[in-house]
């Protein structure tokens, strides 16, 4: 099975991204909940607001549209979550995808949007699983001018390597094993909505990330 993940430099200008944290920053933050509606910081520990479609925030998921354009079709979009990690802050393996919440189960896409720059924060790193592409795996590296150069490595015992396949508008990427999402301000990373991932403790500094969906 091949499983996409695309990373998106080329959506926000970065006095979009600042706009968005100071929507994010005027609202009023919560505890991140897990299954049940329950607080538990061994699972997650982060807080969160809710954006909302109005007049100040309909640019916002016009531009979620763009986001989740080559992503699984969807018909809707779900209100953003404007989500921050603080020291110690983290949120263990899970999918976003519930069975007792009927807009969590409508939920086929996720895109999450890095609003804080790498200096600001240590740890934290997003990790994602996905299925792995039996005796090879693609090798990246950026280059200056947003480009990749990549190619196709195998091993002899027929196990993919770590991958990353990325380029100014996209990455593509697979393994069989938990890959590190590169920290970037203002990229935008999407995937299936059935992929776990996670938030690494943060061990210092605070960081920040807006996470949208695309509903059935």
């Amino acid at each position: 099975m091949t499983i996409h993940i695309e990373h998106r430099l080329d959506l926000f200008l970065p006095e979009e991204v600042e706009q968005i944290i100071e929507l994010g920053d005027a609202l009023v933050l919560s505890e991140g909940k897990i299954k049940d509606d329950k607080v538990d910081h061994s699972i997650r520990n982060s807080k969160i607001a809710w954006i909302h479609p109005g007049k100040d925030t309909w640019w916002l998921f016009d531009r979620a549209i763009m986001v989740f354009k080559s992503g699984l079709p969807f018909s809707t979009l779900q209100s953003m979550q404007y989500t921050v990690y603080y020291d110690k802050g983290h949120y263990d393996f899970h999918r976003d995808i519930g069975t007792g919440d009927e807009i969590m189960k409508a939920r086929v896409n996720v895109g999450i949007l890095q609003l804080s720059s790498p200096s600001d924060y240590k740890g934290g790193v997003l990790q994602i699983k996905h299925k792995s592409v039996k005796g090879g795996a693609f090798r990246g590296r950026y280059n200056k001018d947003g480009s990749t150069s990549q190619k196709l490595e195998t091993r002899p015992d027929d196990k993919a390597n770590a991958i990353t396949t990325v380029s100014k508008d996209s990455i593509l990427v697979e393994q069989d094993q938990v890959i590190d999402v590169m920290k970037m301000k203002g990229m935008v990373t999407t995937f299936p909505i059935q992929l776990e991932h996670r938030v690494t403790p943060v061990t210092s500094g605070v960081r920040k990330t807006l996470i949208m969906w695309g509903l059935k």
